[in-house]
């Protein structure tokens, strides 16, 4: 199982961007003038609980999310057996097809005539009948779906904000949130990219572009709002 299976591709690159966006808003703080007219000291301690506060955030939305995925995976596979369990029993066949309906909706058999996706529908639910083994999530695939989301999340931070972090002292403080800001809107052309499934690199790049795009939007809101 690849790692980005844990929550499909499109939300293995939103989880990052999600960190990157709550990053921004904290950087967007230390783009007001008005608080390098502060002490010096004042402006370091202020620094220290921006940095903190963005890595806090971004830890608890890592974990708090994951477990909602978690969560989600074990609610999924619980309705696929209690599917099974009404095609099996004759009197809640109807009940089983109706929810097999409802799961296959907005994909491809919605393309399909009337008729034709209830012949669909009847032949999910006779096969389900048959269906001997239940749907479970493994313990160990909870505690990874967690963690990832938590890296992802953290690590999208730590990238942005360590900069500022570790180079505080020999470099001014707005010139490194600017770097940051860079930095983040770079991060967010190439999560474009690497969600762009076709291997067309013209494709590809335009698709980074769009996330990039969205990184600068993000930044100037972040940077008028905060600042």
């Amino acid at each position: 199982m690849g790692l980005s299976d844990y929550f499909g591709r499109f939300w293995f690159a939103a989880e990052p961007v999600f960190g990157i966006v709550m990053t921004l808003c904290f950087l967007g703080i230390l783009k007001n003038e008005a608080l390098y007219s502060a002490p010096p000291v004042l402006v370091d301690r202020i620094v220290a609980m921006v940095v903190g506060a963005a890595i806090s955030c971004c830890i608890a939305w890592g974990v708090v999310d994951g477990i909602f995925y978690a969560w989600e995976n074990h609610s999924i596979a619980g309705r696929k057996n209690l599917t099974i369990d009404y095609a099996k029993g004759q009197t809640q066949k109807a009940e089983s097809l109706k929810m097999v309906e409802e799961d296959l909706q907005d994909t491809y058999v919605d393309l399909l005539n009337e008729d034709e996706k209830k012949s669909i529908y009847e032949k999910v639910v006779a096969n389900l009948a048959k269906v001997e083994s239940r749907e479970k999530v493994a313990l160990k695939d909870d505690f990874m779906t967690i963690f990832l989301d938590f890296c992802l999340n953290t690590g999208a931070c730590l990238v942005i904000i360590l900069p500022l972090a570790l180079l505080q002292n020999w470099v001014a403080v707005p010139d490194l949130v600017t770097l940051g800001m860079i930095i983040a809107i770079i991060m967010m052309f190439f999560f474009g990219i690497w969600i762009e499934t076709r291997k067309s690199w013209k494709l590809k790049i335009r698709k980074g572009a769009m996330y990039a795009i969205l990184g600068v939007i993000i930044t100037l809101l972040t940077w008028v709002l905060g600042g």
